[in-house]
């Protein structure tokens, strides 16, 4: 009876946009075509690629692990921070 508390209501516009099943499957083709774009253009780049030496492979190993370890670190380094200050937070409020 009420129409300013009902639940439901029309719009206005012509074609409403915001949260249509076309917009959700336009988005969704896209992103497919700029994921598949994108491998497409690495094996291009990389098409006459030949791989290193022996010698260079170790190298590029040693390289690699340094670099995971200093990424998985900083991540672990950043959370675990995160986990202080929500931990000193809660407590100085008295909400834990």
């Amino acid at each position: 009876d009420n129409p300013k508390e009902s639940q439901f209501f029309s719009s206005k516009d012509v074609f409403y946009w915001s949260g249509s099943i076309l917009k959700n499957f336009l988005s969704g083709i896209l992103f497919m075509i700029t994921i598949l774009a994108s491998m497409g253009l690495l094996v291009f780049l990389f098409r006459n690629h030949k791989g290193p030496s022996p010698e260079d492979k170790k190298f590029l190993a040693k390289k690699v692990w340094k670099i995971l370890f200093i990424v998985l670190g900083t991540i672990f380094g950043l959370l675990f921070i995160i986990y202080l200050v929500l931990l000193f937070y809660f407590k100085s409020t008295g909400k834990l």
